[in-house]
């Protein structure tokens, strides 16, 4: 998926020795596997993430998104995995679709992401 007419921002924090990165988009976008928590702008239409390959990733690797604008009730957020990785078996991926809605996915390192948590 091309990455066009995007806004990103990104930044770094250490906690108690452990580092988390945030990331913010308003267009669609490809998850970088540095990135830990997603903050999505869907204020302007539907946004998709495309998730990096989870044989790339650590097994136990964590990609939390969140609806930051509470716009994800009129212009989801769909969160779809690359190849044939698939998000709690379905190739699909999942859908937040609720306005200030979360998801937090969670890799295994051979080829499926399960959802964790989610806030709806």
């Amino acid at each position: 998926m091309a990455q066009f007419g995007w806004a990103y921002v990104e930044c770094t924090a250490s906690a108690g020795g452990a580092s988390v990165a945030y990331a913010a988009f308003s267009s669609s976008f490809i998850v970088s596997a540095s990135y830990d928590v997603i903050g999505v702008n869907c204020s302007a239409g539907v946004i998709t993430a495309s998730l990096p390959l989870v044989s790339g990733l650590t097994g136990g690797k964590r990609f939390v998104f969140k609806d930051i604008t509470g716009s994800a009730g009129t212009n989801a957020i769909a969160i779809e995995p690359s190849g044939s990785d698939v998000v709690d078996g379905s190739t699909s991926g999942v859908v937040i679709n609720v306005n200030y809605g979360a998801v937090t996915l969670a890799a295994d390192s051979v080829g499926e992401y399960y959802i964790i948590g989610i806030r709806d």
